[in-house]
């Protein structure tokens, strides 16, 4: 959604990444079985894992760094091939990728400028990166405890605090810098986090209660996709099946329903990843329009799925309560960001970062500014008549002030500005208001196409940030006094 100019401070950045990357740490340290808790330590399994994944021998033997891998999760994708590939060791060895280059972040995080987002950005890529792969194995760990149920499920304590501890301040974060667009996002995240527990694993497992409380009123209607069936399996189908096989003993309208649910599950997972992606990124026109594809898509594939389940008559159960569920969470984010697009408006940030590029002008300008006045005299003036009209009026304004020199015929009674103004103009001397008025607002001397105009009033972050940029071109136009001033706005804003 739209926002107005945005002031940027690193201070939230830098404490909630802290957090997140103990959270990471701990996730690599902390045993989930305290008894043998050598073995049951993720960092003490990296070896294992890089043996699962390359068929090296490094953890053969004992010790610290022997310890058996115990979130192998082996995938043979689509059905082909001999060897299947331990996704699990792939996504552990990523996770430890990524803690490590978070470590290493620290250095830009606290090295940045307390104006510069440089903070906020690396903080949000590390955190990213790092629940990229801690998503999928919490997916896993998930379903697991909705094969074997809350009796038999042991509960990874590392991984947890990695991924929701991370997540939570990612989620911090988000609220912090993007305000009533953050709220947005983490809404259409739990709407997209509610859809995976819902509709991709049965309900009856993951939410006990839920099921006790729906018992005997719904009549025929399952709990599930179609009947009490989950649609995790679907997404196991989709890694491991070969679909050419699995086509050749199917009709026609079957294999879309097939094709419809495999893509509705891809979809509710993947859509899930991406909303959690963009609690860490700046809204954009190109996004909003990504999301309305991706969400369009999931709207268009539970359709499919609605609509064959009336349509194949040898179908083991008809369309479930969760079925109808999905479809109304995705059709109401669908919306969301239909209306998110109509209404969007880029967010405008101060002009922080063009100050800190332009400090260096700046020091310039000082060293100009202690110069003896006969040295800045000598200097070839190369502006043509627009400079020397400013020139020749400010020299006119500074005569004014001096009572016993000035010219009767010249500003005898001094110009009284009576122009539009506001809270930036209030703070101009008299003079410096005409200055303004004749060099921004009139625009009667020197060539600036480049610059935009000034809107008494208004959000002029750009126009202020642009006096930085071509500051070049502007230093032979206006006085010292009306530069300082500038500065000070800049300053202000920043």
């Amino acid at each position: 959604m739209g926002t107005t100019t945005v002031k940027q401070s690193k201070i939230v950045a830098v404490v909630t990444y802290c957090v997140a990357l103990i959270c990471l740490i701990l996730g690599l340290f902390l045993p989930y079985n305290f008894e043998n808790a050598v073995d049951t330590m993720l960092f003490s399994q990296l070896p294992a894992a890089v043996d699962a994944l390359f068929k090296t021998e490094l953890a053969a033997g004992e010790g610290f760094f022997h310890s058996a891998f115990t979130y192998t999760f082996p995938v043979k994708f689509f059905g082909l091939g001999e060897n299947a590939i331990d996704f699990g060791a792939v996504l552990v060895l990523l996770y430890t990728l990524f803690t490590l280059g978070g470590i290493i972040a620290l250095i830009p995080v606290f090295a940045s400028k307390k104006e510069s987002r440089t903070a906020l950005k690396a903080a949000s890529v590390i955190e990213i990166l790092a629940l990229l792969p801690l998503f999928v194995l919490v997916f896993v760990e998930l379903e697991k405890l909705a094969l074997g149920g809350f009796d038999s499920f042991v509960w990874i304590w590392g991984l947890w605090a990695a991924f929701g501890g991370t997540l939570l301040m990612l989620i911090v974060q988000c609220f912090a810098y993007k305000k009533g667009s953050g709220f947005i996002k983490f809404f259409l995240f739990l709407l997209s986090a509610l859809a995976i527990l819902l509709a991709v694993f049965p309900v009856t497992s993951i939410i006990p209660p839920l099921a006790d409380l729906l018992d005997g009123k719904l009549g025929d209607i399952g709990l599930g996709l179609f009947g009490n069936e989950a649609g995790f399996t679907y997404l196991m189908v989709f890694f491991q099946t070969n679909f050419t096989e699995a086509f050749a003993n199917m009709d026609a309208l079957t294999i879309v329903m097939f094709i419809a649910s495999i893509a509705a599950m891809v979809l509710v997972v993947l859509n899930a990843m991406l909303d959690m992606m963009g609690l860490g990124k700046l809204t954009s026109k190109a996004l909003l329009i990504c999301n309305i594809v991706r969400y369009a898509l999931e709207v268009i594939a539970v359709a499919v799925m609605i609509v064959m389940s009336f349509v194949i008559e040898n179908l083991t159960a008809d369309a479930g309560l969760m079925l109808y569920v999905l479809a109304g969470i995705a059709f109401v984010q669908l919306v969301i960001n239909i209306i998110r697009t109509c209404v969007y408006k880029p967010v405008k940030f101060a002009a922080t970062e063009t100050v800190v590029l332009s400090t260096k002008k700046e020091k310039k300008e000082k060293k100009e500014k202690n110069k003896p006045e006969k040295a800045k005299k000598e200097k070839p003036v190369k502006e043509e008549e627009p400079k020397a009209e400013v020139a020749s009026e400010t020299a006119a304004v500074a005569a004014a002030e001096k009572p016993a020199e000035t010219d009767p015929l010249v500003y005898n009674v001094g110009p009284i500005y009576n122009g539009p103004t506001d809270e930036f103009i209030n703070k101009l001397t008299n003079e410096e208001k005409i200055e303004f008025a004749k060099v921004f607002l009139e625009r009667r001397t020197g060539n600036l196409p480049t610059i935009p105009n000034y809107e008494v009033g208004g959000n002029n972050s750009k126009f202020f940030a642009s006096i930085f940029i071509y500051y070049g071109r502007i230093r032979g136009l206006v006085s010292d006094g009306l530069m300082n001033k500038f500065y000070e706005q800049g300053n202000i804003m920043n």
